[in-house]
């Protein structure tokens, strides 16, 4: 029998059905709900509905004919149905270098939003190196993910574990300044930098009229803050990954102390070089070069970031690995490895070929001197700048019929700097419509095969070029050229 209350039905008893891979077995199943694209469960009754975002526990008893019983282990369902909305964010007053600095987002979600991360924006991160001027060419942010796998322990801020409403019967549903559950702040998870400064072309610090020449350029100018609801732990692929949208809230100067760090060999803190040593290695090194008479380490922390398309991505801490005297110079070490993060809806990959990394080193005041950007691993063959192309050798329409006799395309790279050997290869999405052939000097063949329905089909040639050079990472470039099959 059954019942139904709130749109939600409960059985007083189920068949369960005998398992077709051994008759010894029976089965059941319990749906909680089901809408198109958001439910993991292979087949959903039909008229299941939508239930309402909630936590659904579902337990039980096993009974046989002679009335002998087992308790079921409990099981636990999410129903969420929309992303998070972040709608503000709290940026305190003063924002004091070297101390931990909390940012107060305000928000709502349909279940509750669980987590969040930061970025902060400093404008020397979008520079080759500190005495550039002009417009930045590179992602000025730096992003602290949300805590991995929403660890209880993370230091951005956790507001509540995910089932946690079950036995606490509390939902963080709405989060911000004012509510019982989720008033706490989003902690940066390191000690807060209130100036960042990048070495020059020569690897070596500004001087601190330099630095003073450049303003407010040293400070951040920007927070950027995301929240997540508890989809984001899955890795079901979600269209809005369980993740707000950003919100944007800009820091002034007048809110960040001034206080200008003079690194410098001749004045201040007695550092010549800051930069990577032998980043081809499996584990990234950093060396900060003084003279003999410098005793301490020149930072209280080193952290590593790592550029993507818009952001950097803080990966951790380096460890100090002592110093190395030669002659006059004494080189303090800072050594640092990442195998990745996974965190359900997005991962931190590991560091690999070709990461383009930096080290950050921060005093207690919380003043900091970046690295310039250093390549991990080996330097690839053909540099990012370098692109392929599939010009037209003989005589090679794009429309082709049973008739047409074929052409070439000729394979080729934009450039060359490190001398790579280059091969070519050119591929067929439908070899059975269009064949792709690759002969010597990187000229491909193409020609009509088989019979074309009658509408025509679209078949895609893929003409790549790999470089391989000693002392350097083999890679490729690719292009692709889309060719009309009719009949």
């Amino acid at each position: 029998g059954s019942s139904t209350t709130s749109g939600l039905t409960f059985r007083n008893s189920i068949d369960a059905s005998v398992y077709a891979g051994d008759a010894s077995v029976r089965q059941f199943s319990v749906f909680v709900g089901g809408v198109s694209g958001r439910n993991n469960a292979t087949t959903v009754p039909a008229n299941i509905g939508t239930p309402a975002p909630a936590y659904y526990t579902f337990s039980g008893t096993l009974a046989d004919r002679a009335g002998n019983t087992t308790a079921i282990p409990a099981r636990s369902v999410a129903i969420d149905n929309a992303a998070p909305q972040i709608t503000g964010i709290t940026v305190p007053g003063v924002l004091q270098g070297g101390t931990t600095v909390g940012f107060g987002p305000a928000g709502t979600d349909d279940l509750e939003a669980i987590a969040g991360d930061l970025a902060l924006a400093y404008r020397q991160l979008g520079r080759a190196n500190g005495t550039v001027v002009g417009a930045t060419t590179q992602p000025q942010r730096i992003r602290f993910r949300r805590v991995p796998r929403f660890s209880a322990t993370g230091l951005l801020g956790l507001w509540h574990n995910p089932f946690a409403a079950i036995s606490d019967n509390k939902l963080t549903t709405p989060v911000g300044p004012g509510t019982t559950l989720a008033s706490s702040p989003l902690n940066v998870p390191i000690p807060f930098i209130q100036q960042l400064t990048t070495v020059d072309g020569a690897d070596a610090p500004l001087s601190a009229a330099a630095i003073t020449a450049l303003g407010a350029e040293v400070k951040p100018d920007t927070v950027v803050a995301n929240l997540f609801d508890i989809r984001a732990t899955s890795t079901t692929v979600w269209s809005d990954a369980g993740r707000s949208a950003a919100l944007v809230a800009s820091i002034f100067p007048s809110q960040v102390p001034t206080a200008t760090k003079d690194w410098t060999a001749a004045t201040g803190a007695g550092i010549s070089t800051f930069s990577a040593f032998n980043p081809a290695s499996a584990n990234l090194e950093f060396r900060v070069q003084t003279s003999t008479s410098i005793t301490n380490p020149p930072f209280d922390s080193v952290y590593v970031i790592r550029a993507g398309a818009t952001e950097w991505d803080h990966l951790g801490t380096a460890t100090f690995a002592g110093t190395l005297d030669q002659g006059g110079n004494r080189f303090f070490r800072y050594t640092f490895s990442f195998g990745g993060v996974s965190q359900g809806q997005g991962t931190l990959a590991a560091l690999a070929n070709g990461d383009v990394v930096r080290a950050i080193g921060v005093d207690a005041a919380g003043r900091a001197l970046s690295t310039a950007n250093v390549t991990f691993g080996l330097a690839p063959a053909f540099p990012g700048s370098v692109t392929a192309s599939a010009a037209a050798g003989t005589a090679l329409a794009t429309i082709l019929d049973d008739n047409t006799g074929g052409g070439t395309r000729i394979v080729s790279v934009s450039a060359n700097p490190n001398g790579a050997a280059i091969s070519y290869t050119c591929v067929s999405s439908n070899p059975g419509l269009l064949t792709a052939t690759m002969g010597g000097a990187g000229t491909c063949t193409i020609a009509a095969a088989g019979s074309a329905a009658p509408a025509g089909n679209n078949v895609t040639v893929t003409f790549t070029a790999t470089g391989t050079v000693g002392g350097f990472n083999t890679n490729s470039v690719s292009t692709t050229v889309t060719f009309s099959r009719q009949p």
